[in-house]
């Protein structure tokens, strides 16, 4: 079985950054930027593997959002992060991600 979620927002995680683009195809193609997002990020840990939330926040202008990285915590320990993405005008989607190359010290 396999969740389906009616969206046509895109994803695209850059891992090695820690960070996320949401947009949309228009009609000729071209990635439209969604600003005003709305992302949560779960971290399951490497020890014990608990899944604890981490942060939420929205996209900036860009469409960016930052999930690997977060003042004064370290994510030397977790293991993967669950991102829920959610637009009111373009449907919700979950994605999976490592954290970001180089925070494994």
């Amino acid at each position: 079985m396999k969740t389906y979620f009616s969206a046509t927002l895109k994803v695209r995680v850059v891992e090695n950054f820690g960070e996320l683009k949401v947009f949309i195809h228009n009609e000729g193609g071209q990635d439209i930027p969604l600003p005003k997002t709305y992302v949560k990020v779960y971290s399951k840990k490497k020890s014990g593997g608990t899944v604890t939330f981490f942060k939420d926040g929205y996209t900036d202008l860009r469409g960016r959002f930052d999930y690997g990285q977060l003042s004064g915590t370290s994510i030397a320990d977790v293991e993967c992060f669950a991102i829920f993405v959610q637009n009111d005008d373009h449907g919700s989607l979950i994605k999976e991600a490592k954290p970001p190359a180089g925070s494994q010290k």
